[in-house]
């Protein structure tokens, strides 16, 4: 089991962790990555846990050193086989990635019973590193794909080129991921799509919060395909959460307070397991998991076998399965949470 954790505050955050002391989730056993880079836990610090921290310009310096054979007759015509990690230019979004390859690493490293918990940054970022996590090789194949595509057809046509100047041109295979990176990267999507095998506890500040600014906050969730185990507030009105209760399906993902969390309340947190995307077949129809996002400024636009949710600044894309591939949606309904698309044939609507 992974437990992923994060949180608006420190001081949420070291309590959530010596809660899970406490309960005995978190043991002497149990694998401890910081993925922020810069967290330090005073409970845990100097005892029998040991916190194993990200740094990014290490996993870039492990990650070169690895490229660096695999791929040298590219590296050779870039003329940078012989520059060393710090030396590469920094690119947008690489941080990330680094991030999710230093858990993909570390996932490969522990035992198959063995638990590990993740301290992801801060809520907003942790929402779209788990939604990038989802997409396992095709977070680095769709970036790559059709530039390496265009390659080997350019490559094909330079071949009297290549006989000409004596030159050899690299093939695009050594830019794809290697058979034990993809299954890495394989492995972290699974893990991050199936919520019975992994648990997100989203820690959020209520501090003059209304229900309105929560929900918005929370949205973010759904529009990344990602859903909290466990949603827990802290210094949050009790009419605000008691509102925020009944908007939600409480099967989905319970809701607490950080004051009220113990042995019992995390046991049931440990619960919340249900799939946040369900097909019908019978009906028609898909339902999503979307809490916080309200219908009215929600809109839902079909383009061929995709639908696209707009929200707030926000875009999910949605590929519809064979059965729904032929068919156009025809409308939406929220409830507790809940969107469900109703799709009917083409020609039905023409």
């Amino acid at each position: 089991m992974i437990r992923f954790l994060s949180s608006d505050r420190c001081r949420t955050l070291h309590s959530l962790i010596d809660k899970l002391i406490q309960s005995n989730v978190i043991n002497s056993r149990t694998a401890l990555l910081d993925a922020r880079g810069n967290f330090d836990d005073l409970a845990t610090h100097y005892k029998e846990y040991e916190w194993i921290q990200f740094d990014h310009n290490q996993t870039l310096e492990d990650l070169w050193n690895e490229l660096s054979p695999h791929a040298k007759e590219w590296w050779d015509l870039l003329d940078i086989s012989k520059k060393q990690s710090p030396e590469l230019p920094e690119l947008p979004g690489l941080e990330d990635i680094s991030r999710l390859i230093f858990i993909c690493q570390k996932l490969t490293t522990i035992d198959q019973d063995e638990d590990m918990v993740v301290v992801l940054p801060h809520p907003n970022h942790a929402i779209q590193l788990l939604g990038m996590a989802q997409q396992g090789p095709l977070l680095i194949e769709n970036l790559l794909e059709p530039l390496l595509n265009w390659w080997d057809n350019t490559r094909k046509s330079l071949s009297a080129v290549e006989t000409f100047l004596r030159i050899k041109l690299p093939t695009s295979q050594q830019l794809r991921l290697t058979p034990q990176w993809r299954q890495n990267f394989e492995t972290l999507q699974a893990l991050t799509n199936d919520r019975k095998i992994h648990r997100f506890y989203l820690v959020l500040d209520g501090d003059h919060q209304n229900q309105s600014s929560l929900n918005r906050r929370l949205s973010v969730c759904g529009m990344h395909a990602v859903t909290p185990s466990a949603l827990i507030l802290s210094d949050l009105d009790i009419e605000v959460m008691a509102q925020l209760n009944e908007e939600l399906d409480a099967s989905m993902m319970t809701t607490t307070s950080i004051d009220n969390l113990n042995e019992m309340t995390l046991n049931r947190l440990e619960i919340s397991t249900k799939a946040n995307f369900v097909l019908n077949e019978s009906q028609q129809s898909i339902s999503i998991f979307l809490p916080g996002v309200s219908k009215k400024d929600l809109v839902i636009k079909q383009i061929g076998e995709v639908v696209f949710l707009f929200y707030l600044g926000q875009k999910r894309a949605l590929h519809l399965t064979d059965s729904l591939k032929t068919q156009t949606c025809q409308k939406g309904q929220m409830h507790l949470g809940w969107l469900t698309l109703r799709f009917n044939q083409l020609e039905q609507n023409a």
